[in-house]
């Protein structure tokens, strides 16, 4: 799919009018600051639905970026939300979702969270296993799903890898006979899947959905030969592509090519998506302030975010943090490079959002601009010294800056 090379197609383009007005909203306390771009998440949102089915319900996941701002920006799109726990389902209902735009796949509810969740019309809910199912009421009136292991490798990261034999997530659908038990004793109306974050190989992921449209006809054939009405309305395949630089995002438009077509042979079930780290990754930014610069012959840079908002890259390293260096005005900083290392704040040796980089000259009050961090960033804000979490900002659909939340300090 081909879009026009409008630069709001790309997530590089949009902050860097509105930084020295940032910057200059700073109050002296603002070590830090966090910007969501909801031109950017539009975009994606936007994407998503010119790429599938029409008909296709969208929910993203809270976990990704649980600010309360950006569930109801997500909810004003037409999109759905997708809940881990009983406090994201609270969060998704507070950022103003009815029960069907909530889809609750924790796999550890407990009867009290069940009892409460089942009186939500609508809600899906996505049993983990089959000794679960006992636990819903006869009188429920949410979506009752289960979740399928398709028992394939992905080629997600093992820590991010939930489809594998091993898996603690879902029904192996080797299991198909006791799944077809089940389904004569339970209104299950939705399968679920969800094979791993950062995905690979979506020749097999394609393989696996088309593997649950099958267990849904197999599901429907074996209920109607027994009299019974129920009948399997959802298939929901969760998400799990990385995300993309490209404007274009060729891989998710190829990906929700090939879904496309292969739903074409089953009709009567309708698709549901969960896609969090694509949908949010280019939308976020962070800002900090430039406090020290070491005496070493390669400095350590001083920073006020580090393994706190970077959970995941100081504690299991990865891709590169896209970074750059601006004057205290908010203008990009050019000229001769050295090469630095960006120490962030926390008291263990291990804190670094970069090691050996070159970057323009840094001086103490200089500004530090990290790109592409919308997601799992915030939501794995860690209390490891119990460090404020930053003011967030948001630029809008219009080019506006406006505040979503004041720092907030961690007293619990």
């Amino acid at each position: 799919m081909n879009f026009d090379k409008d630069s709001s197609l790309n997530p590089s383009h949009s902050i860097t009018a509105s930084l020295p007005q940032i910057v200059a909203s700073a109050d002296p306390e603002d070590t830090a600051l966090l910007i969501a771009d909801v031109r950017v998440l539009a975009q994606r949102l936007n994407l998503l639905k010119q790429v599938f089915p029409e008909g296709t319900r969208h929910a993203v996941a809270i976990k990704t970026n649980p600010h309360k701002k950006i569930l109801a920006t997500i909810l004003q799109h037409g999109f759905d939300l997708e809940a881990a726990s009983i406090e994201e389902v609270e969060l998704a209902l507070v950022a103003g979702a009815q029960p069907q735009q909530i889809v609750f796949d924790s796999p550890v509810k407990t009867r009290a969270e069940i009892e409460q969740c089942a009186g939500y019309s609508g809600m899906q809910i996505n049993a983990n296993m089959l000794s679960e199912l006992q636990r819903y009421p006869t009188h429920s009136v949410c979506q009752l799903g289960l979740r399928i292991n398709p028992g394939i490798d992905t080629g997600a990261p093992d820590m991010y890898a939930v489809s594998t034999d091993e898996s603690k997530f879902g029904v192996p659908i080797a299991l198909t006979s006791e799944i077809l038990a089940a389904c004569l004793i339970h209104p299950i109306t939705a399968l679920h899947m969800h094979s791993g974050s950062q995905m690979s190989d979506l020749s097999v992921q394609l393989l696996a959905i088309q593997r649950l449209f099958e267990l849904a006809e197999t599901i429907d054939a074996h209920r109607a030969e027994r009299g019974k009405n129920w009948r399997i309305t959802t298939i929901n395949i969760g998400g799990g592509l990385p995300a993309e630089d490209e404007p274009e995002q060729p891989v998710m438009c190829h990906y929700a090519t090939q879904v496309t077509e292969l739903a074409k042979a089953y009709p009567a079930h309708q698709l549901r998506t969960e896609f969090g780290q694509w949908t949010h990754r280019a939308a976020g930014y962070a800002l900090s302030r430039v406090e020290y610069v070491g005496d070493a012959a390669v400095p350590n840079i001083f920073v006020h975010l580090g393994a706190d908002l970077f959970t995941r890259h100081v504690y299991a390293p990865g891709a590169s943090l896209a970074l750059k260096v601006l004057n205290p005005d908010g203008s990009e900083k050019t000229g001769p490079e050295q090469t630095c290392n960006i120490a962030g704040p926390l008291c263990f040796a291990g804190d670094y959002l970069a090691r050996n980089i070159k970057l323009p000259a840094i001086k103490e009050g200089d500004w530090l601009l990290i790109s592409d961090v919308g997601a799992n960033t915030y939501g794995l804000w860690s209390r490891h010294c119990s460090r404020a979490v930053p003011k967030v900002l948001a630029i809008d659909t219009q080019g506006a800056v406006t505040q979503w939340s004041e720092r907030q300090s961690i007293g619990f």
